[in-house]
């Protein structure tokens, strides 16, 4: 069991792996929180973008614009609950247009203190046992996909898009939309937006036989006319320099993976030290567009445990004992796609 425990303390560290911050990069920030006479400003009509009241057939590119335009332009302080399995993770949220450049800001309200500042496409991360380090990525990682802020990613034809019905989500009236995926190697996705300003207001990770497995739903929002006084103090605050993967060039060409369901493709490949085992990984990145897997190949594992999967609220961990290495998957599909991935990774 202490293994599998091991493995799901990979799941967190999956979602902004590549190497560890070097000495330079241990840069320290005291952030100022935003004040209650801030909270209550009232949103500004001028920032509605209101959505259509007759709903046309559905399009994907149509509904994903509409969420990165919410998401990427609007000026906004909130509250939500990340809920993963039997836990909740609730969090403050900050976004706004500061001089041109996005900022945006989470904090952990429950546990360990967890900040995180994104300043365009640098995003730094403070966390009270690790040292402060930064990566390059137009949206923090680990709460909603990076393809509803990044308008590169292309989603592609493996999902279709459904209307479904308006409810109301935190006294506001709220559109359902239904990503679904078209094969059973991967999940669904469902969005409830804000009628009037098109941003999330609720999301749901929801398997094939209607499991809801992740949800986020937001507590508090106020939509501002102009951006929150933070955006201004985390503007002038600098953050560490990024850091860079440690790259392997035999290492990234050792591995191949010969099976992964249509649309996923290979994205990133490094080498790095995992700061749990102190063992080095060759690590593979894969992503469909909504969903990112990790791959680790490392050498075989101390005390094996038997091959298999285990699950934790949205995130498999499925391993695999290959000849002479160890394959584990680490992402939110089902455990037959997880394995299936594990299984075709070879040598050469």
């Amino acid at each position: 069991m202490d293994k599998w425990l091991v493995l799901l303390l990979l799941c967190g560290a999956a979602s902004a792996i590549a190497a560890t911050p070097s000495s330079s990069d241990t840069q320290s920030v005291k952030i100022k929180q935003p004040s209650e006479q801030q909270s209550q400003e009232q949103p500004s009509k001028q920032t509605e973008t209101q959505l259509p009241t007759q709903v046309k057939p559905p399009n994907v590119d149509a509904v994903l614009s509409q969420v990165r335009r919410s998401l990427n332009t609007l000026n906004y302080e909130a509250s939500f609950v990340l809920m993963r399995g039997k836990f909740a993770e609730p969090y403050n949220w900050m976004h706004g247009i500061y001089e041109g450049v996005e900022i945006e800001y989470m904090r952990s309200q429950n546990g360990a203190n967890i900040e995180i500042v994104r300043k365009g496409d640098l995003v730094g991360y403070f966390e009270a046992e690790s040292k402060p380090h930064s990566v390059r990525s137009k949206a923090i990682q680990g709460v909603l996909p990076t393809l509803f802020f990044d308008e590169e990613i292309v989603l592609g034809d493996y999902y279709s898009i459904a209307v479904g019905g308006r409810s109301r989500v935190l006294d506001r009236a709220a559109q359902l939309f239904k990503i679904v995926a078209r094969d059973d190697f991967r999940f669904n996705y469902w969005l409830w937006l804000d009628i009037k300003t098109g941003l999330i207001l609720k999301s749901a990770l929801v398997s094939k036989q209607g499991e809801v497995l992740e949800q986020f739903q937001i507590t508090h929002l106020n939509v501002l006319e102009q951006p929150p006084k933070l955006a201004q103090k985390l503007s002038e605050t600098a953050l560490p320099a990024p850091i860079k993967p440690t790259v392997n060039t035999n290492s990234a060409s050792r591995w191949k993976v010969t099976w992964l369901p249509q649309g996923f493709k290979i994205v990133s490949t490094n080498q790095h030290k995992l700061s749990l085992t102190g063992e080095f990984t060759d690590y593979i990145l894969v992503t469909d567009g909504l969903v990112e897997l990790s791959i680790f190949v490392q050498q075989p594992l101390n005390n094996k445990i038997k091959g298999g999967h285990l699950r934790s609220g949205s995130n498999v961990v499925a391993v695999h004992h290959a000849n002479g290495f160890d394959v584990s998957v680490i992402g939110k599909v089902p455990a037959i796609t997880a394995e299936r991935i594990a299984k075709s990774v070879t040598s050469g």
